[in-house]
């Protein structure tokens, strides 16, 4: 029987920013949503909890440039089709798009037809044929992907969520591998990265010299929790640049919560903006 891939948008939206990272990690587009070099898009379609069939419609969402409206339209679209069925009413499939500055999906074309979501071949490329080796030897060309990764660095001590930001970051991660290859444990290159200022990332030795010159100061949770709450509501734009997916925008926060508390740990700052946000 068929199921729907997702059925809540916390793992929606975990797949999304993952297949944005690949995309990075492969080198194969900057995934630039901003500038249409990625766009994100949904099929949904509600049914009763007791319902074990999939709906007889589906609703395309097209044409989203970022993680943050994608889940507004999701969100939006989830409640207008559950409005139309508690009436006793189908929702007319079809594709709509969403109106970021309203927060609502707004119809663009119907779509009455299964058939009407077929993909027609390119009639100006041929079929392409490739035999094993080719593809095995492709598989050896490819780097690491994410998820090995993480599984890595966990591996090495990291706990998870430090894996989850150095990985999210390939400038960071880079960098990472940077200080490990000079000879820095593990644990000790990724705290330097997490804690260290931004301006001075760009450089390894001077990450070396500053961790070994400053020595992070600690706050107890309830604390940072009332200073990252001030923060985020101070700073709704790199709030919105972060859930667009600009990970650097994390960063500033932290900026901004070190600006507060001073040389704090940035671990915990991570974990509870990222709680927050």
């Amino acid at each position: 029987m068929l199921q729907p891939d997702f059925d809540n948008i916390p793992d929606i939206m975990e797949f999304l920013k993952e297949v944005h990272l690949l995309v990075r990690t492969l080198g194969i587009s900057t995934a630039d949503m901003e500038k249409g070099s990625m766009r994100l898009e949904a099929n949904i379609s509600v049914r009763p909890e007791n319902q074990k069939e999939l709906p007889k419609y589906k609703i395309e969402i097209k044409n989203v440039n970022s993680f943050r409206f994608i889940k507004k339209a999701i969100d939006y679209e989830v409640n207008r089709q559950i409005d139309i069925l508690e009436k006793g009413q189908t929702p007319v499939q079809e594709t709509r798009g969403f109106n970021e500055s309203k927060g609502i999906t707004f119809s663009q074309r119907l779509k009455e037809e299964a058939n009407e979501y077929r993909y027609f071949p390119e009639p100006d490329i041929p079929p392409f044929v490739f035999s094993q080796n080719q593809i095995n030897k492709w598989q050896s060309e490819l780097p690491e992907l994410p998820s090995a990764k993480r599984d890595r660095l966990v591996k090495s001590g990291l706990t998870r969520s430090k894996a989850d930001l150095l990985v999210s970051d390939i400038a960071k991660y880079t960098m990472y591998e940077t200080l490990t290859r000079k000879g820095l444990q593990s644990i000790k290159a990724a705290d330097i990265i997490i804690n260290a200022p931004g301006d001075i990332l760009h450089d390894p030795d001077k990450l070396i010299t500053w961790s070994g010159d400053k020595q992070a100061g600690s706050a107890n949770t309830a604390d940072i929790e009332a200073v990252v709450k001030t923060v985020i509501n101070a700073n709704s734009k790199a709030v919105a640049d972060y859930h667009a997916g600009k990970e650097a925008s994390l960063f500033f926060l932290v900026g901004q919560v070190k600006r507060q508390m001073g040389n704090i740990e940035v671990s915990p700052v991570l974990e509870i903006l990222r709680k927050f946000l």
